[in-house]
């Protein structure tokens, strides 16, 4: 096996042999009961596991305010104080947890953009550039930020402790450790002045909003709700997971795989493919699902749309993706200069040579 892997590293049949072994050990492992939730929640995401050929809606939410217009009003014309739902009694613990001053007032939603390593989010980064989002970007290679105020070891200093707790990206923040959520606030809050302190020097006249691009910052998306009060922009970058199993990328699975599943590398000791492939379902899986039940509980001032890799190199369907993306960061441009931008590059749509996703 391990001979095939190195002499076909594209082969679909050894593609499809990944995903059988992922399915087998689901159906190994878990038993009845959570077995039928997990069917249940993929039932649910099935746009996103199976990769169909419609465009992803951009999810708006209206502000937080304006939703709670209406048990004000209830309150007004019936001298009676209006129950608290669910959504707003989440929201008020959450924002609970940090005081103000422990926050980011940004004053309006940065863009932040994740997604798997060798995903595309370079292309697009620069996408976003030409749409008129000023683009914070530390490394000219990647398009990345570094996260050098997080630690000395950079974003793993920020990312691994959460993960310790939550190995996964679907969590409540106000379900982890009054320790893990102090520091990783001062971490974050160290890291977000920067960026938006650099934004700022970097500012024109066509660029009003402002945001940075790190694959691994999809790990921290409900800890960005927090320290993010006013709200942010979130792009989901998605490319299918049989590419990036093969791809030559494998940084995530080396720097997390162990600290999101604690007692499975050696069982895949002659399947490696099969690490990544964990990887990319548990944690884009989870962040398409803390999104769809954050923004449909109305207890988020997040924006959230999913961008497929693939999408971005068809040509007909790339113009509706690319219109959409504008629209979603309010982009100066009409949606007839929008549609002209085109598609991304190809070869920014994966991080190593060989690497392009197909259609």
């Amino acid at each position: 096996m391990r001979k095939e892997l190195r002499d076909r590293p594209n082969d679909q049949h050894l593609k499809q042999e990944v995903l059988q072994a992922v399915q087998q050990h689901m159906r190994k492992e878990l038993h009845d009961e959570v077995a039928q939730q997990v069917q249940h929640e993929l039932a649910k995401l099935s746009h996103f596991k199976h990769y169909v050929n419609d465009s992803s809606p951009v999810q708006e939410k209206q502000n937080l305010a304006e939703r709670a217009a209406s048990p004000l009003l209830v309150e007004s014309l019936q001298g009676e104080e209006a129950p608290e739902t669910r959504g707003e009694q989440h929201e008020r613990e959450k924002r609970a947890l940090l005081k103000p001053h422990e926050t980011v007032q940004t004053g309006g939603k940065p863009v932040i953009v994740g997604g798997s390593d060798g995903s595309g989010t370079r292309a697009v980064v620069l996408l976003l550039q030409r749409l008129g989002v000023n683009m914070v970007i530390e490394d000219r290679g990647t398009l990345d930020v570094h996260g050098e105020q997080l630690g000395m070891g950079g974003w793993p200093d920020a990312v691994n402790p959460v993960l310790h707790e939550t190995h996964g990206t679907d969590y409540d923040v106000t379900s982890l450790s009054s320790n893990l959520i102090r520091e990783e606030s001062r971490r974050l809050k160290r890291f977000l002045s920067t960026m938006q302190d650099r934004a700022k020097r970097q500012r024109t006249p066509q660029h009003s909003t402002w945001g940075f691009k790190a694959p691994i910052s999809m790990s921290l998306v409900p800890f960005w709700d927090i320290m993010l009060p006013t709200g942010f922009k979130f792009v989901h970058v998605l490319r299918d997971g049989r590419d990036l199993a093969f791809s030559r990328n494998q940084s995530p699975v080396q720097k997390f795989y162990n600290v999101t599943f604690t007692d499975s590398w050696a069982r895949w000791k002659h399947l490696p493919p099969v690490r990544a492939m964990e990887v990319w379902e548990k944690w884009n899986a989870g962040v398409l699902s803390w999104a769809h039940r954050a923004l449909d509980g109305n207890a988020t001032l997040v924006e959230y749309i999913v961008v497929r890799s693939e999408d971005l190199i068809d040509p007909e369907r790339a113009p509706p993706v690319v219109r959409a993306l504008a629209q979603f960061v309010n982009s100066p441009l009409s949606a007839g200069q929008a549609c002209c931008i085109g598609r991304g590059p190809a070869e920014f749509l994966g991080s190593h040579q060989g690497d392009t996703p197909h259609p």
